[in-house]
């Protein structure tokens, strides 16, 4: 997997799937890859990055700011998206749990 940080021209020129993005609040933009496949996310702190963790092979977890999703590259889609209650701080796999912290 691949993640690239561009600037939001570039992120706004993309016909990537947008797995998170909120145009009133974001401040750093990034293209991610994997194969033949790609998302594109946007986020507004700009002191951290986007979080992924591999769940399986080219199935991803990605959190940041209030956001979580999954992402599979295989398929080329997002397998679930939430909108957290509580900002993100990290995730853990546990035997076949998936547990997120804010």
């Amino acid at each position: 997997m691949i993640l690239n940080v561009v600037d939001k021209h570039t992120f706004d020129q993309s016909d990537y799937q947008c797995v998170f993005s909120n145009k009133n609040t974001d401040r750093r933009y990034a293209l991610v890859t994997e194969e033949s496949n790609s998302f594109k996310f946007a986020w507004r702190s700009d002191k951290v990055s986007v979080n992924f963790l591999m769940i399986k092979s080219h199935t991803y977890a990605v959190g940041m700011d209030e956001n979580f999703a999954i992402i599979d590259f295989k398929t080329d889609e997002i397998v679930l998206y939430k909108h957290l209650d509580f900002i993100f701080h990290e995730f853990k796999l546990v035997n076949d749990s998936l547990l997120i912290a804010g």
